[in-house]
Formats: C-alpha cells, structure tokens, sequence
C-alpha cells in the first residue's frame, strides 16, 4: 500500500485534508476462521477470478472531503471519496480514528464494500459450501510520516 495525505493543524485542529490511498489487491487477505486449504483457494480465486488482479492491479481511494470530530491529538473522522475496484469508481465513506504523534499521523477503521456494486460476483468453495457474502468488511491500520519539503515546494 502506498499513499498520500495532506492536512493543516492550527490551533488543535486538523482541517484541509487530501488523502490518496494505492492499494495492490495481492495484499489482501481474508481472515475468517477457515482451514488452510479453504484459506489458499479462497485468495486464488479472489485474485485471479474475482478481483483479476493481472487486469486490475491497483485499487485506488482518493478522499476529497473529510468531517473531522474532536481536538488536540485524538479525533473522529469521517472520509468522503471515491473508491476504484475492478475498474469500476463509486463513492464510499469511511469512518476512521485518526490520532496525531508530532510528525506521524495514526488511523484506523473499517467499511463495508458490496461486491456487487464493483461487478464481482462472491467467491464460493467447496462446491458452493462456502460461500463469501456480497458485503465484505475491510478494516485498515496506517500510518503516515511527515515528509520533509524539497525545495522546490513553496
């Protein structure tokens, strides 16, 4: 995963934030309690089936409004934008807690992705009994270091 955020702090208050999230859909994993077996099936057909990884190699979410709750170091947010999987754009919120460390910014959360919404069609195994559902929950950790300015930068 790589990414860019952008943002002011002022007063205790985070405000003007940009974020653009890459994501390589071979990272992803699936971690329900199932067997190994059932486990490497699962992600051979979610990369080459489902997500058809060689044909979509990115997953992209650029953030372009965020509402942010709370001050000083610790606050709720909420990020508006578009997410682009399997070459399709839509937009999704994501609610995340973000915590902010001198120069290192910390957040966290999860949402919710309707396969369907994308054009997949969920993963099945073992004949059909096992079955993934349409919604799948995503949760993420990252974090973010200050980049110094080059002196190109204004």
């Amino acid at each position: 995963m790589k990414g860019d955020v952008q943002f002011s702090v002022a007063d205790g208050m985070v405000s003007d934030v940009h974020l653009h999230v890459e994501i390589d859909p071979r990272s992803l994993e699936v971690t329900d309690d199932i067997s190994d077996k059932d486990r490497r099936e699962i992600h051979r057909q979610m990369y080459d089936e489902v997500l058809e990884v060689e044909r979509y190699p990115e997953i992209v979410y650029d953030c372009s409004s965020v509402t942010i709750n709370g001050s000083g170091d610790q606050f709720s947010s909420t990020l508006n934008g578009d997410l682009t999987l399997h070459g399709e754009s839509h937009p999704l919120s994501v609610s995340a807690r973000i915590t902010l460390m001198g120069e290192i910014l910390k957040g966290s959360g999860e949402f919710t992705v309707s396969q369907k919404q994308f054009g997949i069609a969920p993963v099945t195994v073992a004949g059909g009994a096992i079955k993934l559902k349409d919604d799948v929950k995503c949760t993420f950790n990252l974090v973010a270091r200050k980049r110094p300015r080059n002196n190109n930068e204004g």
